[in-house]
């Protein structure tokens, strides 16, 4: 394993009474080759102060499968709160525009030597990997930093004038500081066409020519002491052509004092997630993406996560995603499991209104039937039947759960479904189909009829 040192420093002297840029670090050095290595190394920025916001970005250009993950391997001494990966090879549409994923953190304080990066998916031959840090200074040490508005990322291909367009954000606080980042699947120069957004230390791209693989990162800043929108930034590639890459933004703000349940430990058998931030995304189809369609409010970007420690019923310890995603290590194993979250919602001081009980592996049940009849007598109680009979069930499950029957038509007039039992008098004559459903304590559900 070869460590890629730091060489680069770009610094910028604080003011007071706004959200500053203190400066940036980059590793391998601007312009220098580094490739083949799984593992980056990269120091604090000179002057880096408690409160200061710091965040890590990691790229890699490469023939690597699609599977890539980024790792902090070593901390720096901070708490360290991810953003999603995004995924250049493997064959979909953004095959060759390279992979990256950043996490950000408040400065504690004390800087524990050095900071590693690790790339899980390492590709047969060669690939170039840069590392870099960008660090904002608060307008009080005391504060804390906070997503504002959720990274956004999107591929881009390049034709023309050579362009490149970031759409903006719309902050949401007063005092927020935007980073934006693109990268180039070339060792490629960038020049803003944009006012309003600056390069960190007048250093408009980072250039790694690591052999064919070779690739380009512009980082670019925005400070705003207002609400409202930043306005797109265009970023302009003036040589080796036109070549394709991805574009990031995302908006930081920083706050009096973390969330109350930051504060001190958890319940016994709970877990924080990614204190003080929270949730920095809510990726698409995520597990709270789900959970956000069937509830109001939204759990939101800043919540903070509650959850237990392990999985039921086979303890696997749970990790918490800042995208809104669970994970744990099942070792092969397709048992059904899970787990239970309530959520600190932060836009309140309080609980949200609202938990998750979430299943994995979940088996749906299903219909022991194709056709039942039931005969009913006129204006006289009928006898009452239990649909979940054990004895003779219309539905089966294979987590071998207590399922609740329901209607999904109007039953006849006079019938009800109490507990299970189907029960009441008719009071009007005629047939009547009906289809019935049977639901397991994950939620899903089989009708029939």
């Amino acid at each position: 394993m070869r460590t890629l040192a730091l060489i680069a420093c770009l610094v910028s002297l604080p003011s007071h009474g706004a959200i500053t840029f203190r400066g940036a670090t980059v590793t391998p050095a601007n312009t220098v080759a580094a490739g083949t290595t799984a593992d980056a190394n990269i120091l604090a920025v000179a002057g880096t102060s408690t409160g200061d916001l710091m965040e890590v970005c990691a790229f890699i250009n490469g023939n690597n499968s699609g599977t890539d993950d980024f790792t902090i391997t070593l901390t720096g001494g901070q708490s360290w709160a991810a953003h999603p990966k995004h995924i250049g090879y493997g064959g979909g549409p953004d095959e060759d525009r390279g992979s990256f994923k950043c996490w950000s953190a408040t400065f504690n304080g004390t800087w524990a030597s050095e900071l590693h990066v690790s790339h899980s998916d390492v590709p047969t031959g060669n690939f170039a990997f840069t590392v870099t840090m960008k660090v904002a200074i608060p307008t009080s040490a005391s504060n804390v930093w906070v997503v504002d508005v959720q990274e956004q990322a999107a591929s881009y291909t390049t034709s023309g004038s050579c362009d490149v367009t970031r759409a903006g954000q719309t902050s949401l606080a007063a005092s927020t500081i935007t980073f934006t980042d693109f990268t180039a699947v070339d060792d490629v120069v960038f020049t803003l066409q944009t006012g309003g957004w600056t390069n960190p230390g007048a250093v408009t791209e980072w250039r790694n020519p690591y052999g064919s693989v070779d690739m380009a990162i512009s980082s670019a800043y925005k400070i705003q002491t207002s609400a409202g929108a930043t306005g797109s930034v265009v970023n302009r590639q003036t040589s080796s052509g036109c070549d394709d890459g991805w574009t990031r933004i995302v908006t930081y703000k920083e706050i009096a004092s973390a969330p109350a349940p930051c504060l001190s430990a958890p319940p016994a058998g709970k877990q924080l997630g990614n204190c003080p931030s929270g949730y920095t995304s809510i990726a698409t189809g995520s597990v709270i993406d789900t959970l956000n369609a069937s509830i109001s409010p939204d759990i939101a970007i800043g919540d903070i996560p509650i959850c237990d420690l392990l999985t039921t019923p086979s303890s696997y310890p749970l990790t918490i995603g800042a995208d809104g995603n669970f994970s744990y290590a099942a070792s092969g194993d397709s048992a059904r499991q899970y787990w239970n979250c309530t959520f600190y919602d932060v836009s309140v001081s309080g609980t949200h209104a609202s938990d998750l009980d979430a299943y994995n592996n979940n088996l749906a049940p299903f219909a022991t039937a194709t056709e039942v009849k039931y005969y009913v007598p006129l204006n006289s109680p009928m006898t009452p039947v239990d649909l979940a009979d054990p004895d003779n069930p219309l539905c089966g499950d294979g987590d071998l759960d207590a399922l609740t029957y329901t209607s999904v038509d109007a039953l006849p007039t006079g019938l009800s479904i109490v507990n299970n039992v189907l029960q009441g008098t008719a009071t009007s004559r005629g047939q009547t189909v009906v289809t019935f459903r049977c639901t397991d304590v994950a939620g899903e559900a089989t009708d029939f009829d």
